[in-house]
């Protein structure tokens, strides 16, 4: 079996918002990808037209999941010498990813409508072609064990494949970096940390989601 080229992502996000005026917050998703290195053109596909923002309770948000199609496999986190061993250094793949506000709605500094984007997870499909189920793979194992060549390799007999499929549990996905932004302003993002929680507050914020690939498959 050789590796893919190509891979689907899940996505699991959360948001929560600021309520004002008489209706909730709406977004956007849209995921920018396949940019032409010539033309400059980049390929977008909406993830989702119109969502509806309920919560504004943090402990209880507003979960969108979807897939990304065709999107590069995770990359490899590389730690620098003077790294500490558990380090979220990352030399990563990026899903550029663009939440946009649609119905902005500014009274005064007291009132206004906002969404947080509070967490954002991540799940790839089984990561190599052939075998059984094939399509509904993902290893949840530790990368370190997955071989280099699967030419022989006996997918039945790893209990790390599974035909696995996340829900909307946060447990099913890793969480991502913080992501570099363009957009509504959020102060600096550490790239190399957790996920930083993005405020979409007049326009919409565009992020880099990383998606590593050393331990991603671990839970």
């Amino acid at each position: 079996m050789a590796r893919k080229e190509n891979v689907d992502i899940y996505w699991r996000f959360e948001f929560i918002q600021d309520q004002a005026g008489s209706e909730n917050a709406k977004i956007k998703i849209e995921h920018y990808h396949s940019q032409d290195p010539i033309t400059g053109y980049t390929t977008i596909d909406t993830l989702v037209e119109e969502l509806e923002i309920t919560s504004t309770d943090s402990a209880n948000p507003t979960v969108w999941t979807g897939m990304c199609e065709g999107c590069p496999p995770p990359g490899s986190r590389i730690q620098t010498s003077d790294s500490p061993a558990t380090a979220k250094t990352s030399d990563a793949q990026y899903h550029r990813i663009k939440v946009t506000l649609l119905n902005d709605y500014y009274l005064d500094s007291d009132s206004d409508r906002a969404v947080i984007w509070q967490s954002a997870g991540y799940a790839p499909k089984w990561m190599w072609n052939g075998g059984d189920g094939d399509e509904t793979k993902v290893y949840k194992g530790a990368l370190s064990n997955l071989p280099d060549s699967t030419a022989d390799y006996n997918i039945g007999s790893d209990s790390n494949f599974t035909a696995y499929t996340p829900g909307t549990a946060k447990a099913d996905y890793q969480e991502c970096f913080g992501a570099a932004y363009e957009g509504d302003q959020n102060g600096t993002v550490n790239t190399e940390g957790g996920w930083h929680p993005l405020l979409i507050s007049t326009d919409y914020v565009t992020a880099d989601l990383q998606t590593p690939s050393d331990g991603v498959w671990t839970w």
